[in-house]
């Protein structure tokens, strides 16, 4: 699977720009301060989207996800559940 392969949907950044492919992705986490790159979500990104490039489409599913995962931090309301309201 290519570099270039785009996400089901662009991931949003906070200053309006969107990633849409793997490359736009793995860019971004290659431009940020190598401290930030050190962080285990961040390390964690990165590997997802060297995976879905180099192996298989099946990572296309981790890629994403970790990606917002990374730049929106466990903190935030998971999708679908926009009040984050806990369903338990």
């Amino acid at each position: 699977m290519p570099w270039s392969t785009k996400f089901d949907e662009p991931i949003e950044l906070p200053d309006e720009r969107k990633l849409r492919t793997l490359r736009d992705a793995a860019e971004y986490v290659l431009a940020l301060p190598p401290k930030v790159q050190a962080e285990r979500p961040w390390q964690f990104a990165a590997e997802c989207l060297k995976n879905a490039a180099e192996r298989e489409i099946a990572w296309m599913w981790f890629a994403r996800p970790s990606m917002m995962h990374a730049l929106l931090g466990p903190d935030e309301a998971p999708i679908g559940n926009a009040e984050a309201k806990n369903s338990h």
